[in-house]
């Protein structure tokens, strides 16, 4: 039994000089008549904290490159169709929607990184190839809940069938629309008259064929009055085919997007009573709008008509004189004979957008600030509202342009962008708007201030939305680009573009 014995030994005097200082000779005494399966478990127990102990060191000091997953390889022949430059770096993160019960932030601080660092380089004629790409693991984001995403955070007192769109147009422009429509008036209670010129009665079966297989309730009627009078005609066309559960007749253009009709329902349901006279709308954006048109409500951005007040403007002696009397643009006519027969004036809600902006958008889309309508996004400049949308598949309605900030200097606007700051990050007010557009900051401050002024292309890296694709079993991904800048006297010389990608998996509830 030599252990025993080792340990009768070390009982001694000798033993017991060689202790530590921090031991008395009692400890010492009681540590080794432990049974040496005890010590032995004694041991392994130290053991394993030091490993611990070790590993949260190294967490601390290396961070997310421990927890990559390595070697996954993907088919990225879908980037096939970009004209990417002959090599380009890439990078992957599946994200994971958690619902919650919050409202909606302008922006929501993550504190982790968006990717993992650095990027992998690739080339382009190994796209049909499986790629080995390495990648953080799955990031779940919070975003709030919405009714078409499964979980009832609306009420049901909120469902679209309070509304009764109207919009006046020509049968090219409405076949055209037909696309956009079906994102937010497809498979809802939601009803859209169309006011269109009496020729071209042979479009309308075409164009009534895609409205029924998009699961549209549109109704296209003819009407011989010029532009101007027939939007102002859409006040009465549609308090006449109100249902009981119309509460909001809304004048709308064939380029107003609506993101979230749930959210749209919701908003209005909240800070307005429909039982009262009442108008709800946009206010331009742009002050030279005031200056040529007045405080009228702007159409572009919606204009939210309660059914009392359109039964105060549709009696015959009224709505004739201001048919008779108005000139200008539509909305002009409606406000003309708001003031000359109504004491009902537009309420302006900052949530509704008017856009009246040319030049560059991205600070407006990139401002985190909820978009219940927006306009001029294929005119006045070009953005892809229709795609920048689908995101909702994974992530729900209210996920839709929701900004994200990482600790690594990152900034998603999910569907439209995302930037690199870097340590520039840390020096930004991002509850202001960044003047990206054209103009000078005084011409927008009454509609979109705070304001600030745009940071210098050098101090960002702007990754901007290309494609949004909805794959199969319901997930989403998201392509978003930056192209490198090309000399024109030197094209040779391009540059590396760069590409990353979300994929959203669907939403749990």
């Amino acid at each position: 039994m030599p252990n025993v014995a080792w340990c009768q030994a070390s009982s001694g005097e000798d033993a017991a000089r060689s202790l530590p200082v921090v031991l008395d000779r009692e400890k010492y005494d009681a540590l080794f008549q432990y049974p040496p399966l005890r010590r032995r478990a004694a041991k392994l127990f130290l053991a394993i904290a030091l490993f611990f102990v070790l590993l949260i060191a190294l967490d601390h000091r290396f961070g997310e490159k421990m927890h990559l997953h390595p070697g996954k390889s993907l088919d990225l022949s879908h980037l096939e169709e970009y004209d990417l430059s002959p090599t380009f770096s890439y990078s992957q993160r599946i994200v994971k929607t958690v619902h919650d019960v919050n409202e909606r932030k302008t922006l929501t601080f993550v504190n982790e990184s968006l990717f993992a660092s650095p990027p992998i380089q690739i080339w382009r004629g190994n796209l049909s190839t499986n790629v080995p790409v390495t990648m953080l693991p799955p990031l779940p984001l919070s975003i709030p809940s919405d009714h078409r995403s499964g979980t009832l955070r609306v009420p049901k007192k909120y469902d679209s069938a309070m509304f009764s769109f109207g919009v006046a147009t020509s049968w090219e422009r409405l076949a055209d629309s037909i696309p956009q429509f079906s994102h937010w008036l497809g498979r809802s209670q939601a009803q859209l008259h169309a006011l269109v010129p009496p020729d071209g009665e042979e479009k309308r079966a075409g164009v009534e064929t895609a409205i029924r297989e998009l699961e549209m309730n549109i109704t296209i009627t003819p009407s011989d009055l010029r532009f101007s009078l027939a939007y102002f005609s859409l006040v009465k066309h549609l308090y006449e085919r109100r249902t009981q559960d119309t509460k909001w007749l809304v004048l709308i253009d064939d380029d107003t997007f609506i993101p979230s009709l749930t959210a749209l329902a919701g908003h209005l349901s909240t800070n307005y009573d429909a039982s009262t006279r009442k108008v709800v709308s946009a206010l331009t954006d742009n002050f030279n709008q005031v200056h040529s048109w007045g405080l009228i409500p702007y159409g572009g951005g919606g204009i939210f008509v309660s059914v009392p007040l359109a039964a105060q403007i549709s009696q015959p002696q009224v709505f004739d004189q201001c048919l008779q009397s108005g000139g200008g643009q539509g909305d002009g006519v409606l406000m003309e004979c708001l003031m000359n027969w109504s004491e009902a004036r537009p309420t302006y809600d900052p949530a509704l957008n008017q856009m009246d902006i040319k030049g560059n958008p991205d600070g407006l889309f990139e401002s985190g600030r909820r978009m219940l309508t927006t306009h001029h996004w294929k005119s006045w400049f070009h953005v892809d509202m229709h795609a920048v949308s689908r995101i909702w598949k994974a992530c729900g309605e209210e996920g839709i342009l929701m900004r994200f900030r990482f600790n690594d200097g990152i900034v998603l606007s999910n569907g439209y962008s995302i930037v690199e700051y870097g340590t520039t990050a840390e020096d930004l007010d991002f509850h202001a708007v960044e003047l990206t557009w054209d103009g000078s900051k005084g011409e927008f401050l009454h509609r979109l201030g705070p304001i600030r002024e745009a940071v210098p292309k050098d101090k960002k890296k702007t990754y901007r939305m290309r494609n949004t694709t909805v794959l199969e079993g319901g997930s989403v991904r998201q392509t978003y680009i930056h192209e490198a800048p090309i000399d024109d006297e030197r094209p040779e010389e391009r540059g590396e573009d760069s590409v990353l990608e979300l994929v959203w998996l669907e939403h749990s509830v």
